[in-house]
């Protein structure tokens, strides 16, 4: 894809599509109205159940692994929510040695003005859109879509 684009003079983006998702967009209103106050610390999760073994996520080849799927987008919106770029990002995985992806990560963020991100997501635990804790200075804010059964 990546030679295709430049070939042809295309730009390549990933959207995340939750950037979009109108519960973000009611995240972000929040924040703007300044109902939590300064933002302190984002915590989210985001995971799934284990897959079908032969899925393409436990594939290396294919870019497979929790940090790829479903870490990416806890990042991402952590960046959408304090709008600016982290100044360092640690992250511990744990890999399936059946697999060689990882299954389960944590994320720990720090951004500048003192603020943090805690993210938690993976493939090996219940269903969990993605959720979001906002510890701020006026009030603790939690956002949930339903549990899946």
């Amino acid at each position: 894809m990546i030679q295709a684009c430049q070939n042809n003079n295309v730009i390549l983006y990933e959207n995340f599509m939750c950037t979009y998702h109108p519960q973000h967009e009611f995240v972000r209103t929040t924040i703007t109205q300044g109902i939590i106050g300064k933002v302190r610390t984002y915590k989210s999760y985001f995971g799934f159940p284990p897959f079908e073994k032969n899925s393409f996520r436990y594939n290396p080849q294919l870019g497979g692994g929790s940090l790829n799927d479903a870490g990416a987008y806890t990042l991402c919106m952590a960046r959408e929510i304090f709008q600016t770029e982290p100044i360092t990002v640690t992250s511990t995985l744990e890999i399936d040695p059946r697999t060689a992806v990882d299954i389960h990560g944590t994320i720990l963020i720090e951004f500048p003005n003192n603020q943090t991100a805690i993210t938690s997501f993976g493939f090996d635990q219940v269903y969990c859109s993605i959720r979001i804790l906002l510890h701020g200075t006026i009030l603790l804010f939690f956002i949930h879509p339903p549990l899946a059964k």
